[in-house]
C-alpha cells in the first residue's frame, strides 16, 4: 500500500505546481499591467501639467516657450495674434505624438534648431548611472549597519554609530558639495605643494568627466538629506520585526531556515521603504548635478528653465518622471516576487 502512494500523489503534486506557476504568471501580468497603466497616467498628467504651468507664463515669456524652434516673423503694422487655449492644445498634443517615437520637439535656446532628444538621452544616461550607484552606496550602508545592529541590539558601539550616522546623513546635499569642493581643491593644492601627489586631470573641482570625482558624488547623494538615516532606521524595524513576528514558528514548523523566514519577511517592507525614498534621492539629485555643473537631467533641466527652453525643459521632467516611476516600479515587483501575500491579493 505504501508503494501506491507516490503514483496517486505525484500527479496531484505536479498539478498543484502547474496551477501555482499559472497562477503566478497571471499575478505578474497584472501587477505589470496595473502599474504601467498608473505610469502612464502619471507621465502624461505630469507633462501636461508642467504644459500648462508654462503656457500660463506672461505673454513675452510665452513667446519664447514654443515646442518646436518657428523663425521669428517681425512685422511693424501688425501685432502678433495671443496663443489661444485650441492651438495650445494642438501643440501640445503634437509633441505628445513625437514622444511615442521619441521625438522631443527641437531646442529653442540652448542649442537652437538641434533634436532636443540628442541633449535629452545622454543626460538621462548620466543621471540614471549617478541616481543608481548612490542608492546602492546608500542601501547597502544602511543594510549593512541594521544587520549588525540586529546582531548587537543593546550595545554602546551600536548606539554611537546610529548617532554618527544620523548626523552625517542630517547635512543637506548642496552643503556636502560646498564641502567636496571647497575641501577637495584645498587638500588636492596641499598634497601637491607638498609632494605627496601630482596634480590630477580633473582638478580643480567641479568637473564633468571624470572617475574620482563621480564616485565622491554617487557618496554624498547615498549620504546627504537624510536618506541613509532614514533606510538605516527603517531596515532595523524591519528586521526586529521579521525575527520577532508571531509568524515565526509556524513558517518554521513549514520546514523554513531562520535565515530564509527574516529574509521572506524582510525583503518586501524594505524594497517598499527604498520605493518611498526613490523620489527624495531623485530630488537630491537634481540638487547634486545643478550645484556640480554634472551634465545630467537635473542640470540640463535647469538650464533649460533659465533659457526658457520649452522643448528641452518638457522633455527633461518627462523623462526624470519615467525614471523615478521605474525605479519605484523595480522596487515594487521585487516586493511582488518576495511577498505571497501580494501575489495572492493580485
Amino acid at each position: 500500500m505504501s508503494d501506491s502512494t507516490p503514483s496517486i500523489s505525484s500527479p496531484t503534486l505536479q498539478s498543484g505546481r502547474r496551477s501555482d506557476t499559472r497562477r503566478l504568471i497571471f499575478g505578474l501580468l497584472s501587477f505589470a499591467g496595473r502599474k504601467l497603466a498608473a505610469t502612464l497616467l502619471v507621465l502624461v498628467g505630469a507633462s501636461l501639467l508642467l504644459f500648462v504651468v508654462l503656457k500660463a507664463a506672461p505673454a513675452d515669456t510665452a513667446k519664447s516657450l514654443r515646442l518646436q524652434s518657428e523663425p521669428a516673423i517681425l512685422t511693424e503694422t501688425k501685432a502678433e495674434p495671443e496663443i489661444s487655449e485650441r492651438s495650445a492644445a494642438v501643440e501640445y498634443f503634437r509633441w505628445l505624438g513625437g514622444v511615442v517615437v521619441g521625438q522631443f520637439g527641437t531646442s529653442s535656446a540652448l542649442q537652437r534648431g538641434r533634436p532636443a532628444e540628442d541633449l535629452i538621452w545622454p543626460a538621462a544616461k548620466s543621471s540614471f548611472a549617478l541616481l543608481f550607484t548612490g542608492l546602492t552606496i546608500s542601501v547597502a550602508i544602511a543594510l549593512a549597519l541594521a544587520l549588525s545592529k540586529s546582531h548587537m541590539p543593546d550595545s554602546s558601539g551600536t548606539r554611537a554609530i546610529g548617532a554618527v550616522v544620523g548626523l552625517i546623513s542630517s547635512i543637506p546635499v548642496f552643503l556636502f558639495v560646498y564641502i567636496f569642493v571647497a575641501g577637495g581643491n584645498r587638500f588636492i593644492s596641499w598634497g601637491a605643494q607638498g609632494g605627496y601627489w601630482s596634480i590630477p586631470e580633473w582638478f580643480p573641482l567641479p568637473v564633468e568627466a571624470a572617475f574620482i570625482p563621480w564616485f565622491f558624488a554617487a557618496f554624498i547623494l547615498a549620504l546627504g538629506d537624510g536618506g541613509l538615516i532614514d533606510l538605516y532606521q527603517r531596515f532595523s524595524g524591519e528586521l526586529k520585526h521579521s525575527a520577532t513576528g508571531d509568524h515565526i514558528t509556524g513558517v518554521m514548523i513549514m520546514g523554513l531556515s531562520m535565515r530564509e523566514v527574516i529574509a521572506r519577511g524582510f525583503i518586501p517592507g524594505a524594497v517598499s521603504h527604498i520605493s518611498r525614498r526613490i523620489s527624495f534621492y531623485f530630488g537630491s539629485l537634481v540638487v547634486l548635478e545643478a550645484a556640480l555643473g554634472w551634465p545630467g537631467l537635473g542640470y540640463l533641466a535647469w538650464r533649460a528653465a533659465a533659457e526658457r527652453d520649452m522643448p528641452v525643459l518638457l522633455g527633461a521632467a518627462l523623462v526624470m518622471a519615467g525614471l523615478l516611476k521605474l525605479a519605484s516600479m523595480s522596487c515594487d515587483f521585487i516586493g511582488f516576487l518576495a511577498d505571497p501575500r501580494q501575489r495572492n491579493r493580485g
